[in-house]
């Protein structure tokens, strides 16, 4: 089904069906049909992946994530050290946040983004923008723009149609004639797809080209950093679902003098992402515990990446097997880069310490750790969560001691 309307009759569209209530039980769960406005939201690998993405290659601090849901991957950030916030107009999903990032997640509009000028190095919006009209769209992107540093970044995904300089094609317009002349005309879609209940599909409003997309962002005072993105795509597209393969990274225009003179962003480095070896394996999500906090469990066999920040590297590390003894111990190995293996034999449970050095050249680090057998907690039996546990890691401690 398709959807033929001007600008006015998608932006009633947007304010009298696709409010917070259309984003509810019946948006977040698994589809009976391909055509249904339905997803499936959890705390998966796309969360994780996404969350290594921003922690390795951008230079931040302090980050917002629009159209956050129940905010998983804001979870992921905070873990990993972030002052992290997010935001979203649904109540169903402000409802089922963590509680450990509650205060962190403000039910607010996109379009009046409730924060100070200037106050965020990185603002992420993972398939967020096609929800709006078009004919709001520079409003949300002046708002997000308000809101980021003089050059900030805007990490999006972002489903558009086309051929795309800096990465792969997702969508083909070529279908639908229509799209086709729209295309010609420099518009987005005047027919867009509908579910199964007559609204637009997934809540999207606006489908249109790469370039229709670059050209409204840099009417915005944005910068497309498309060899960044580039760089990125040769690393992550292959652990990717497709739809995620819409990968837009823009800059913030430093506009004023007085911003010109401002420190900004160190811009990214496409040869440091390119020549990155690998992506984490083997771990699960971050999750808060009373004591001792943040926490991630490993697999038997795990492999982490770090950006160095000091002379040394401490992992603190939980071995919490209950059949772990002086005749039956468990043997957990850490190596990192090429440096010798550390090895640990653990004959009772509780909390230990790996420490590194790093030599003089390493400026990142692969750290490889295998655990002799793994474990699976009692309440794991009447639960649907089958994980088969290794270790514990906390947050990793780099700084000048050993």
């Amino acid at each position: 089904m398709t959807e033929k309307a001007g600008p006015e009759s998608f932006e009633q569209l947007y304010y009298q069906q696709l409010q917070g209530e259309f984003y509810a039980d019946a948006y977040y769960r698994e589809r009976s049909v391909e055509e249904e406005s339905a997803i499936v939201y959890s705390d998966d690998e796309d969360k994780r992946l996404f969350s290594y993405m921003i922690n390795t290659f951008f230079r931040c601090k302090r980050v917002l994530e629009i159209g956050c849901a129940m905010g998983y991957l804001l979870r992921q950030l905070v873990a990993y050290g972030y002052d992290a916030y997010g935001l979203d107009f649904s109540q169903y999903c402000i409802e089922r946040v963590p509680a450990e990032i509650k205060g962190r997640v403000r039910q607010a509009d996109l379009l009046a983004i409730p924060f100070q000028n200037a106050s965020f190095d990185l603002v992420i919006g993972l398939d967020i923008l096609e929800h709006l009209p078009p004919s709001l769209l520079q409003k949300a992107l002046l708002s997000i723009k308000r809101v980021l540093k003089p050059g900030g970044l805007y990490l999006g995904v972002i489903p558009a149609y086309g051929e795309n300089e800096f990465g792969p094609m997702v969508f083909d317009y070529h279908q639908r004639e229509s799209w086709i002349e729209d295309v010609r005309l420099g518009r987005p879609f005047r027919e867009i797809p509908l579910d199964v209940d007559g609204k637009p599909h997934m809540g999207h409003l606006i489908h249109a080209t790469v370039g229709w997309w670059q050209h409204q962002f840099e009417r915005a005072g944005f910068e497309r950093l498309g060899q960044v993105e580039l760089a990125l795509h040769q690393v992550y597209d292959t652990y990717l679902d497709r739809g995620r393969w819409g990968i837009f990274i823009f800059q913030r225009k430093k506009t004023s003098l007085r911003e010109k003179f401002l420190p900004g962003l160190t811009p990214l480095d496409p040869d440091f992402i390119s020549h990155f070896p690998l992506r984490p394996q083997g771990l699960y999500s971050w999750e808060y515990w009373d004591s001792p906090g943040w926490t991630r469990w490993t697999e038997m066999v795990a492999c982490e990446i770090i950006k160095r920040q000091g002379r040394s590297l401490i992992v603190p590390f939980l071995v919490a097997h209950p059949d772990c003894s002086e005749s039956n111990p468990v043997i957990v190995h850490f190596i990192l880069n090429d440096q010798p293996l550390i090895s640990f034999q653990v004959p009772d449970r509780g909390w230990r310490i790996a420490r590194f050095k790093w030599s003089s050249k390493e400026k990142i680090g692969v750290l490889r750790l295998n655990v002799s057998r793994t474990w699976q907690p009692d309440r794991f039996d009447h639960s649907g969560d089958k994980r088969q546990l290794g270790i514990a890691l906390q947050p990793f401690i780099q700084g000048k001691l050993y």
